[in-house]
């Protein structure tokens, strides 16, 4: 939020103080909270883990401001089976849960703790995933720097539907200019308090988050012909976003669809 005012930073700021406050943080507090891990070797020989698999995340917001992993999801990408999908405990302390992109509220964080059925923390999400992950593991994803970022985790075989997209030459076609302009709007709302609460202040329609030309939600109805994010106020699901993802890969290698000379297909 502006710290000016208190707003949130969806809403232009008052610029009624000479001076803002900026965030403090204890010496080596925020070289621990974005220290990144590198995918570990494999010890021994594991069945589980895959040649390939898709992921998607869900965040929400700390009071630091930053973003903050909430749910992890993960499939395989030739069977599409469920590897990991649950709900991830937070090791901070959180302003809000996002719930309108998210899917997640508070209540549901709250209950999935009290009853056990989420990841401790990031460092228990990386560790759920890396079961199924190894160095050699294609990750695929949209927008993938987020997941990975929200994760604190490097992996070096990622492809990126987004980028392969992006780099198509006819992404700005008439056909998803009109998917673009047709996605609807939805309101935001935050959560307050010093415990976040389920999301219940509107603020003014804007635009949706992930309604453009290359969002996942309008390549796949462009891809597959294919409806999702339709859960409106109730937001996003990980596990449908990443079968998505995983359609959306596998679309572009059953149609050999890659751009530039520099870009090998798969054989």
């Amino acid at each position: 939020m502006w710290s000016c005012c208190g707003k949130h930073v969806s809403s232009a700021p008052c610029k009624g103080e000479e001076f803002h406050v900026s965030l403090d943080y204890q010496i080596g507090e925020l070289e621990s909270s974005w220290k990144f891990y590198v995918t570990p070797a494999i010890v021994g020989a594991s069945s589980d883990i895959r040649q390939a698999v898709a992921i998607d995340c869900e965040m929400g917001t700390a009071k630091s401001g930053e973003s903050e992993l909430i749910r992890v999801t993960l499939i395989d990408y030739f069977s599409t089976e469920v590897l990991v999908d649950s709900l991830v405990s937070p090791d901070v302390d959180m302003l809000h849960y996002n719930t309108r992109f998210s899917g997640v509220s508070a209540s549901q964080m709250r209950q999935a703790r009290s009853q056990g059925r989420c990841l401790r923390g990031k460092r228990r999400a990386r560790e759920a995933v890396w079961r199924f992950v190894g160095p050699n593991t294609v990750v695929i994803g949209h927008s993938a720097h987020n997941d990975l970022n929200s994760m604190r985790w490097i992996h070096y075989a990622v492809v990126d539907t987004w980028l392969i997209e992006s780099m198509n030459a006819n992404y700005k076609d008439t056909e998803a200019r009109q998917l673009e302009n047709s996605v609807s709007t939805e309101p935001v709302s935050i959560d307050k308090g010093n415990e976040p609460k389920d999301d219940q202040q509107e603020k003014p329609k804007k635009k949706k988050k992930g309604s453009g030309a290359l969002s996942l939600k309008t390549l796949t109805m462009l891809r597959w012909g294919r409806e999702i994010q339709t859960n409106g106020s109730r937001g996003h699901d990980s596990l449908e976003d990443a079968i998505a993802t995983r359609d959306l890969a596998h679309w572009n290698v059953k149609n050999k669809y890659c751009v530039g000379d520099s870009i090998s297909m798969v054989k």
